[in-house]
């Protein structure tokens, strides 16, 4: 169904990299039976993705292992057993190769299920978040162990050692990660004090040192890559405060200069990393600031504000094409689920989930929005979240945007099923449509199902004139 020269440009390289992996395999000896059973399969995954087909051919001791493990369901277990043996790496350059490494291959393995229909959306989604929180604890271990050497540990009231505390932010709070996702993490410890030597330094001191050797660990890109592009702006302060801060200085930050969007971000925190009871224990502190306990129409005004700002950015000409930031994107999904949240987390629970799909759920049962609009809001998400990694699996690169060339193009639609690009390109504006409708709907007045259809657009979209001129004019 393409044409012949994009054909050509788009299967001829894919034949001559599947020819010469076939002559490794052959070489090799390595799992030719399993490989063989799959061929179509397999041209399939290296015409879509060039970063696995790169891979295979730089490694290709590592492909008896990526055609063993690439069907079935992630071994949590057994990813974290490989990780926990880095711990035992003793130099820096040595931990951080085989860090890169052991993530690189993992990403192979997502892209290689993911491509041949062995996993869900869901499923590797969670892959990709479960992969992030053991990478991040296992270099977080290393690093806090090779500082205590010179420092000495610092310790709770108890004597036990002070972890490291880790929330995720984003995406990866919401155990919702994509394939080429930056993570965002806020940092504190539990209180003050000093290490217990021999070269002595306060918990803070100690702590900001930690958290920028995870920071240089984590981002910093090598002949193997990098592990995560690590993102500590969510911070109290931003770029302008410390890279951590005392589970103490950080509440207070939060009751006296905690901003709406602040709010918003915390929607998604979880713990992660060293201590995760230790992380729970500081969300808990937390919860007051980002659920209020009565029905929050205070925050109206920010996420109006949000809003405006939303629609400013979705305009650009650079952002027509962008899957996430684009008209009828994902972050918009998003902003509808997390809307109802902050005004209504606060008295129903059930509201403090960090699952987007889960939220619009439970947004229809409540009767917030019309059953319809949110299977179809679902359905819009899945979509564009799969589009969006498939897009990363391409080149390993945070692509949100579509591609300009031809070749790319066909890429992404047969990952999705489509057989030429137009075809992918219509059903993808029909779910972006729908997202913008039920995003402009929620700050439409009188917009809304069940008991809540005269307030749930009216209290989003009111400003002082429409009140005095319009709402309470037309009551006389």
């Amino acid at each position: 169904s393409m044409d012949k020269d994009t054909s050509l440009n788009l299967y001829t390289p894919m034949q001559n990299q599947l020819d010469r992996i076939i002559a490794v395999i052959e070489r090799h000896d390595v799992a030719s039976e399993a490989f063989s059973q799959d061929v179509d399969g397999w041209q399939r995954l290296l015409a879509i993705s060039p970063f696995v087909s790169t891979y295979i051919q730089q490694r290709p001791e590592r492909l008896a292992v990526l055609l063993q493990n690439r069907s079935g369901v992630f071994d949590l277990s057994a990813f974290r057993q490989s990780a926990e043996a880095l711990i035992s790496i003793e130099d820096a350059a040595g931990f951080d190769r085989q860090l890169r490494q052991l993530r690189n291959e993992q990403m192979v393995l997502i892209t290689t299920r993911d491509i041949l229909g062995l996993a869900t959306l869901e499923q590797t989604l969670s892959h990709l978040s479960s992969m992030a929180d053991v990478l991040i604890d296992t270099c977080l271990r290393w690093q806090y162990e090779k500082l205590a050497v010179r420092h000495g540990y610092p310790l709770t009231e108890t004597g036990e050692h002070m972890p490291l505390v880790v929330l995720g932010m984003g995406k990866l709070g919401g155990q919702e990660l994509n394939f080429s996702s930056d993570i965002d993490l806020i940092l504190a410890f539990e209180s003050d004090g000093n290490t217990t030597g021999p070269s002595t330094l306060t918990h803070h001191e100690f702590f900001t040192r930690l958290a920028q050797r995870l920071y240089q660990s984590l981002n910093k890109t090598t002949e193997d890559g990098f592990v995560f592009r690590v993102d500590l702006r969510l911070r109290p302060y931003g770029n302008s405060g410390p890279m951590v801060m005392s589970f103490g200085a950080m509440e207070e930050y939060y009751q006296t200069q905690g901003r709406e969007w602040e709010r918003y971000a915390l929607i998604k925190a979880r713990a992660i990393g060293m201590d995760i009871s230790a992380g729970q224990e500081l969300l808990q502190t937390l919860q007051p600031f980002v659920y209020r306990r009565y029905l929050d129409f205070g925050v109206i005004q920010s996420l109006r504000d949000l809003k405006v700002m939303i629609d400013r950015e979705t305009v650009r000409k650079d952002r027509q094409d962008n899957l996430k930031l684009g008209p009828g994107g994902i972050r918009e999904i998003e902003f509808i689920g997390q809307v109802f949240q902050l005004m209504r987390g606060g008295q129903d629970r059930a509201l403090r989930s960090r699952s987007t799909p889960l939220i619009l759920s439970r947004l229809a049962e409540r009767g917030l929005l019309e059953q319809e609009e949110s299977d179809q809001l679902i359905a819009a998400w899945k979509f564009l979240r799969l589009a969006e990694n498939h897009l990363q699996q391409m080149y390993d690169r945070q692509d949100h945007a579509l591609p300009k060339n031809e070749v790319d193009q066909h890429r992404l639609a047969l990952s999705m099923g489509f057989s030429a690009w137009a075809d992918f390109l219509a059903e993808l504006s029909q779910h972006r449509q729908r997202v913008q409708h039920a995003f402009d709907g929620v700050f439409a007045e009188g917009a809304g199902p069940g008991e809540d259809s005269s307030t749930r657009g009216f209290w989003l979209s009111i400003t002082d004139e429409s009140v005095e001129r319009g709402y309470l004019g037309s009551l006389g």
